[in-house]
């Protein structure tokens, strides 16, 4: 048996006292033997006729105990372990063999009716030892399976469980457990526990985590086991109060399993890959190829978890010993700090800054280390700007899942096209009082001030619509390769989209600007570094050029 989970209760999870009293009076009347239903007595006839029992063999045999449901066929018994409602079937269609045998042997009449009886019979009787009994038996409660204090910022994954289970014994974690294509998908693509949490939706214990500790076990959810679980309100809150509190909650599945937690989800948002690919098709942005399938879930699954997964960044500073991004130094026509995709972004970007050879560096300088191109401006006897320059490059951690993409084309901008794009929204955002000249030329009646404070607005209207970054492809630093304006200043509560790469996974200061929080402190400026290439990681942090 496996232990319990700790559960998170709060105001939300108290159960519906009037449900649960519905529960008690059910669970007396069975206790004192009320019977039969009308309805089961009904589908007990049903069963009795003949060929009911080929019906049944089929999966199309009315269920005792489900109001028109229908019963698992034969091979969905067998392939879920159900072995005895497998065997009452065999015997049910047994008997219609030998019904319609019967006008030629009339001796089989009564046999027939007997085997026929005893298939029927057996399933009411163990449909109503178990129609108000669902499988959980690991105590989870109907609490939220998260702690709802770090659910802000987050976003939620629930994928059904697999039938393919690793069969050692004993409790193991569910996401080791199950060992179907989905979960080797997302095993091999892996969770990015910085910003997404997993759940599974088992047909066994009802909506666990994916560090929920289970024994092996063999059911598969069908419509009984689905109707047992949204009527216990245990199971129901306990999928409510889970979702509750993220920024995006993902079901992904069969539609069995999906459709438990819909329906006890109730009015709160879920989105459904499959629901948004019938969409794509409708609109033509897709073909069908086949409709939706298993590939198309894991492909959809994949994107989503990268799309969380925190990239990479590298970010140039003439003063890295800070902690937090300050808007107001930024250049007046920024939305945002600039983060390249390549440690070559940022050391291009000390080049252009200290020695204003960007001209050169897509040309002369292709493909060549940092000491390569210090040796050659050495011998050419190109001086820096300043002797003691200060500068270097931050390696930072970038959520990159809502890209803000050029509204002309549908992808990153090009700079032409960015700002072209800033200087038409600045001139909305002034009422036409900025043209784009005022972005590239001096112009004594316009204040820089007045930009950087028109860019400020336009940042934080992008950043409330939920994006977090602007990619673009640069002309000069790492040419060619992508770089993202960081969309830093975001809406109270939500999640930083800047953090340092060497901090630890703190849920609690996800939306704390301060890059290096996550850390305990900020990383000091080393004293004396000449190559940005160097170290295991391509790059280091806080770097002071000397030449």
């Amino acid at each position: 048996m496996a232990k319990a989970q700790v559960n998170y209760e709060d105001d939300f999870t108290v159960e519906d006292e009037t449900a649960l009293s519905r529960l008690e009076e059910r669970d007396r009347a069975d206790s004192q033997g009320a019977g039969i239903s009308p309805y089961a007595a009904m589908a007990f006839g049903a069963n009795m006729l003949p060929s009911a029992g080929i019906s049944d063999v089929l999966g199309y045999g009315p269920d005792m105990n489900v109001v028109g449901g229908t019963m698992p066929s034969f091979s969905e018994n067998i392939e879920s372990g159900n072995y005895l409602d497998a065997g009452l079937q065999t015997l049910g269609a047994s008997g219609d063999v030998m019904l319609a045998a019967s006008p030629f042997f009339p001796a089989l009449m009564v046999p027939a009716a007997v085997v026929k009886g005893i298939s029927s019979a057996g399933k009411v009787i163990k449909g109503a030892s178990k129609a108000n009994k669902v499988p959980d038996d690991l105590n989870l409660g109907s609490g939220s399976l998260f702690n709802p204090e770090v659910k802000k910022g987050r976003k939620l994954l629930i994928v059904s469980c697999s039938a393919d289970k690793c069969p050692d014994p004993g409790d193991m974690e569910a996401f080791d457990r199950y060992t179907g294509d989905m979960f080797k998908s997302i095993k091999k693509q892996g969770i990015p526990e910085e910003n997404v949490d997993l759940a599974i939706m088992s047909a066994k214990y009802g909506l666990i985590r994916r560090d929920t500790k289970i024994p092996t076990y063999n059911v598969k959810m069908n419509k009984e086991i689905a109707n047992n679980l949204l009527n216990d309100p245990t199971h129901v809150n306990r999928i409510k109060n889970t979702i509750e509190g993220y920024d995006e909650v993902v079901v992904e599945g069969s539609d069995l399993y999906k459709g438990v937690v819909k329906e006890a989800a109730g009015d709160i948002p879920l989105r459904d890959f499959k629901v948004d690919f019938k969409k794509a098709v409708e609109s033509g942005e897709v073909k069908p190829d086949g409709g939706y399938g298993s590939g198309r879930q894991k492909q959809s699954v994949g994107n989503f978890l990268r799309s969380n997964t925190p990239v990479d960044v590298y970010h140039f500073s003439m003063e890295p010993g800070f902690s937090k991004f300050d808007l107001d130094k930024l250049p007046y026509l920024d939305l945002g700090p600039h983060v390249g995709s390549t440690p070559k972004a940022a050391s291009d970007r000390f080049f252009t800054k200290n020695y204003g050879i960007m001209p050169d560096l897509s040309t002369r300088y292709e493909g060549k280390t940092t000491d390569e191109i210090l040796k050659d401006i050495q011998e050419r006897g190109i001086k820096p700007t300043n002797e003691n320059f200060l500068g270097g490059s931050i390696p930072l951690k970038a959520d990159l899942s809502k890209p803000f993409l050029n509204p002309e084309t549908k992808k990153p901008f090009t700079e032409k096209e960015l700002d072209i794009y800033k200087a038409n929204q600045l001139a909305r955002l002034s009422n036409n009082k900025f043209s784009k000249d005022d972005l590239f030329f001096e112009n004594p009646n316009v204040s820089d001030d007045d930009i950087r404070q028109a860019m400020k607005k336009l940042s934080r209207e992008l950043a409330e619509k939920g994006f977090t970054h602007i990619p673009y492809i640069n002309d000069f630093e790492s040419k060619g390769d992508l770089s993202y304006v960081m969309l830093i200043d975001r809406p109270k509560d939500s999640k930083a989209v800047l953090k340092g790469k060497f901090g630890k996974n703190d849920p609690k200061e996800r939306t704390n600007p301060d890059i290096m929080k996550e850390d305990g402190g900020v990383v000091s400026l080393k004293d004396r570094a000449v190559n940005m290439n160097r170290g295991p990681q391509g790059i280091e942090p806080f770097i002071k050029f000397m030449v």
